[in-house]
C-alpha cells in the first residue's frame, strides 16, 4: 500500500494525505491472493461500483499489463479514483448546460398550454378548493366563487372578497386562482 502512494504521489506531485483515503478503498476493492475475493465483497456481499463518467468510463487507464504487482494495481485504482473528482466536475458543468436547453425544449413543446393571467384589482376570480381536489370528487365543483380581487401582497398572493364586500382574512395562493369569465 505504501509503495503504490508513493507511485502515485510522484507521478501527480501530490502529498500522500491526499490520496491515502483513494489507496485504501483501491486496497479494498482489489482481489486477494488468498482468498480469491476482495475484501469489500467478503464484508458488503457484493462487488463494488467503481465511479463511472457519464461518457468515458473511469475504469479505462492506458497501460494495464497482464501480470501487475500489487502496487502497481493498487497505483492505477488510485489514479481510477483520482479522475472521479474531475468526472464530476465535467458532469456537473454537463448538467448546468443541458439544464438551459431542457428549459427551452419544455417550453416550446407547451407554450399553447402554458397560460399566465396578468390579474388587476377589481378582477372576478374563482378559487380553487383544494380539499375537494384532494378527494377528487368527480361531480362535485372545484372551484369557489367569484371573487373580487382587493390587493395584492409582496408575496404575489391576493386579498379577496365576496361579492356582498366582506373581505377574506387570509390571502389566497395566486396559482388557485382562475378567471371568471
Amino acid at each position: 500500500l505504501r509503495q503504490a502512494i508513493l507511485k502515485v504521489c510522484h507521478e501527480k506531485h501530490m502529498s500522500w494525505p491526499d490520496v491515502l483515503h483513494m489507496a485504501l478503498h483501491a486496497d479494498r476493492v482489489s482481489i486477494r491472493e488468498s482468498t480469491g475475493t476482495s475484501p469489500f465483497r467478503l464484508i458488503y456481499g457484493m462487488e463494488p461500483v467503481l465511479p463511472l463518467d457519464l461518457y468515458q468510463a473511469t475504469f479505462i487507464v492506458s497501460d494495464w499489463a497482464d501480470n501487475l504487482s500489487l502496487e502497481d494495481l493498487l497505483a492505477k485504482r488510485i489514479i481510477q479514483l483520482l479522475k472521479r473528482d474531475e468526472d464530476l466536475d465535467n458532469a456537473a458543468l454537463r448538467l448546468a448546460e443541458n439544464r438551459f436547453d431542457s428549459r427551452e425544449h419544455f417550453l416550446q413543446k407547451y407554450s399553447e398550454k402554458i397560460k399566465s393571467h396578468n390579474y388587476a384589482v377589481g378582477d372576478k376570480v374563482l378559487i380553487s378548493d383544494e380539499a375537494k381536489s384532494i378527494l377528487r370528487k368527480k361531480f362535485f365543483p372545484h372551484y369557489i366563487g367569484p371573487f373580487i380581487l382587493v390587493k395584492q401582497l409582496a408575496t404575489g398572493s391576493w386579498i379577496v372578497r365576496e361579492l356582498t364586500g366582506a373581505e377574506a382574512k387570509l390571502p389566497v395562493a395566486e396559482h388557485r386562482l382562475t378567471p371568471y369569465l
